[in-house]
C-alpha cells in the first residue's frame, strides 16, 4: 500500500509498504517464459539455480519537489528522492525527472498518482525523462531473502551503484489513465554478462 500526502509548491511525500516473494513461490519462471513465448523471445534459461523461497516486508518513503515549471505549463523539472528499508531491498535514490507536455500539478497528476484523488476530467498528456542513480545495500531477488540459508546465497554480488535512465509517455483523460515506459540501466549484479540491463513496462487504471 502506498500514501501520498501533497503540500503547497508542488511537493509530494509518500510512504509505501510493500509485500513480496522471492522464490518459486513467486513464479517469476512460468510469467517470464509465457512473456517470452508471446513475443517471440529467446529460450528462456538459468532458472536452475533459482534462490529458495522467502517472504518479506519492505518500508520506503518518497519525497518529490518542482524545481521549474514553463510559464505555458508544457516544462518542468522535478527533483526526487527515496529510501527503503526491509527484508527484502535495502536501498536509496536520488532522480531529476523532467517532463514535456499537457502537465498537471502535482496534486492532480498521474505522474505523481495525484490523480487518483482528483476530480479533474481534463486530459494530461506528457512525455517524461528520468536519469536516476541508486544506491544498494541489499537486494533479495539476487542474495536470496534477508536472514535466510540459501544454496545459492553469495553466488551473485550486487552493484552497489545502478545508473538508470527512464523514458516514456504518460495519458490521463477522465477516469482512465494510461502509460508506457522503457528503462535502460546498468547491471544490478556483477556477474551479469552484459554491464547494461533494460526492460519496460505498461500499466493502464481506471478511477472510481
Amino acid at each position: 500500500g502506498e500514501l501520498n500526502q501533497f503540500y503547497n509548491d508542488d511537493q509530494v511525500l509518500s510512504l509505501k509498504v510493500e509485500l513480496g516473494q522471492v522464490g518459486p513461490f513467486a513464479k517469476g519462471k512460468e510469467v517470464q517464459q509465457v512473456i517470452h513465448q508471446v513475443f517471440k523471445m529467446y529460450e528462456v534459461s538459468g532458472w536452475d539455480q533459482e534462490i529458495s523461497n522467502a517472504f518479506g516486508v519492505d518500508l520506503g518513503v518518497k519525497y518529490q519537489k518542482l524545481i521549474y515549471r514553463s510559464i505555458n505549463n508544457n516544462f518542468e523539472i522535478s527533483g526526487v528522492g527515496s529510501t527503503t528499508l526491509g527484508m527484502n531491498h535495502i536501498n536509496a535514490h536520488i532522480g531529476l525527472p523532467i517532463r514535456w507536455g499537457s502537465l498537471r500539478s502535482f496534486s492532480h497528476s498521474v505522474f505523481t498518482k495525484g490523480h487518483v484523488q482528483s476530480r479533474r476530467n481534463d486530459r494530461e498528456l506528457f512525455l517524461y525523462y528520468v536519469p536516476a542513480v541508486y544506491f544498494n545495500g541489499y537486494n533479495a531477488t539476487i542474495q536470496g531473502g534477508l536472514g535466510h540459508q540459501d544454496i545459492n546465497k553469495g553466488q551473485y554480488q550486487i552493484e552497489k551503484i545502478i545508473y538508470s535512465h527512464k523514458i516514456g509517455f504518460m495519458l490521463a483523460n477522465g477516469r482512465s489513465s494510461l502509460g508506457l515506459s522503457y528503462v535502460f540501466q546498468s547491471r544490478e549484479a556483477k556477474e551479469m554478462l552484459y554491464k547494461t540491463h533494460q526492460y519496460g513496462t505498461i500499466f493502464y487504471g481506471l478511477r472510481f
